[in-house]
């Protein structure tokens, strides 16, 4: 009698078994599997949760390795991006976030009265050496400030910053020509320009050599 109800175990497990390689990876095609005693129900239902659990494992590991990947593709493009254009990621988002601070009056801080800037919210610029302005049309991609005049036809890229009230601008390209290791020239801003005449500029810079002549005889 143990040696046929063995059997019979081991038939039931056989049964079991093969409706189990049956089954379809969405869990689909699975036929009842005949009833023989409690054993072999419970043998059932377990085989089945296992199933259930090991087809919602896989579906969320799916998922996850998806994103990862989709994740990882985006960063390195970034980052090749980034690295081609010599371009640093955090001053790049630092110039988008700056952009709607570019608007308004800049003036030079080193040469004031001879160099400024007034950029408008229509993408327009005017930039003024001394009282002489020239016109133009300007666009920011991250920290890179292009500038185009809009008579003549040249390009004028910068690398941009705003740090408070102080505007940084550093030459990176003009007409198609690449320059590294340029100093920044730093702008204030400013509620009004004051631009200064060449006569006024020239009658100043001999103001100052007098003064300094004066001061080293002495």
């Amino acid at each position: 009698m143990s040696n046929l109800n063995d059997d019979i175990s081991k038939e039931i497990d056989n049964e079991i078994n093969n409706e189990l390689s049956n089954v379809s990876e969405d869990g689909t095609n699975i036929e009842p599997v005949e009833e023989n005693g409690n054993n072999s129900e419970k043998k059932k239902k377990f085989s089945l949760k296992k199933i259930k659990l090991k087809k919602d494992f896989t579906t969320k590991q799916v998922i996850i390795i998806v994103v990862a990947a989709v994740i990882a593709v985006c960063a390195i493009a970034s980052a090749v991006i980034f690295a081609v254009n010599d371009i640093n990621p955090v001053s790049y988002i630092a110039g988008e976030i700056n952009q709607g601070k570019l608007v308004g009056k800049w003036q030079s801080r080193e040469a004031p009265g001879l160099s400024a800037y007034e950029f408008y919210d229509d993408g327009t610029y005017s930039s003024y050496i001394s009282t002489f302005s020239f016109d133009g049309d300007y666009s920011v991609q991250g920290d890179r400030l292009s500038l185009i005049n809009t008579v003549t036809g040249q390009t004028v890229v910068y690398k941009y910053s705003i740090v408070g009230g102080t505007l940084s601008l550093t030459l990176i390209e003009q007409n198609g020509t690449q320059f590294k290791d340029k100093d920044a020239t730093k702008f204030d801003s400013v509620t009004s320009l004051n631009q200064k005449s060449l006569q006024d500029l020239i009658d100043s810079a001999k103001s100052t050599t007098e003064a300094a002549d004066t001061t080293t005889a002495e």
